[in-house]
């Protein structure tokens, strides 16, 4: 199992270096969009160069470098993708938590609380929270839950996860 993870990881890995994404300059460059939850989109540019450089695994962003005198800046929009979700619905409930600030009202660690009441909301409890609501939000099912976190090393039953997005759902968002 742990040689089949590893392989896995190492393969995920090369897919943030494939031949053809830099331009022949050696830079590499995105073309943005938005989602209909106007989620940001990252993709091939128009000359078909580039990739998706919103997800470049942490272990690589090394091999990304600025121009000299320049600097990379990340931004989390805080819950965003959540709070839109929330809007969507038009229920004036789920709207006042989405318009809440994050020191008011954390939507992750709220999940996980609704997932394990009884223990103590640790980062990972927190990010599987996390995980459980995005995957409630998308109509995931156990299954595929359970397979996307595994890419993760992340490993839970079908079961399991079938049980973390019926508890969010159900005690939380119903």
């Amino acid at each position: 199992g742990p040689l089949i993870l590893a392989h896995r990881r190492v393969s995920k890995l090369t897919t943030f270096l494939k031949e053809g994404m830099a331009d022949d300059d050696g830079r590499v460059r995105t073309q943005y969009g938005f989602t209909e939850t106007l989620r940001l989109t990252s993709g091939k540019n128009p000359r078909r160069t580039g990739a998706n450089l919103q997800n470049v695994d942490r272990a690589l962003r090394r091999v990304y470098v600025p121009e000299p005198g320049m600097f990379f800046l990340e931004v989390d929009a805080s819950q965003g993708e959540d709070r839109i979700v929330k809007c969507l619905t038009r229920s004036e409930r789920l709207i006042a938590r989405a318009l809440a600030p994050p020191w008011e009202n954390d939507e992750h660690t709220r999940a996980a609380r609704v997932i394990w009441p009884d223990l103590p909301i640790t980062p990972e409890r927190r990010y599987l929270g996390k995980r459980s609501r995005h995957a409630g939000n998308y109509d995931l099912h156990g299954l595929r839950f359970s397979e996307e976190l595994l890419k993760d090393g992340v490993i839970v039953t079908p079961e399991e996860a079938q049980g973390y997005i019926e508890a969010v759902i159900a005690r939380d968002t119903p």
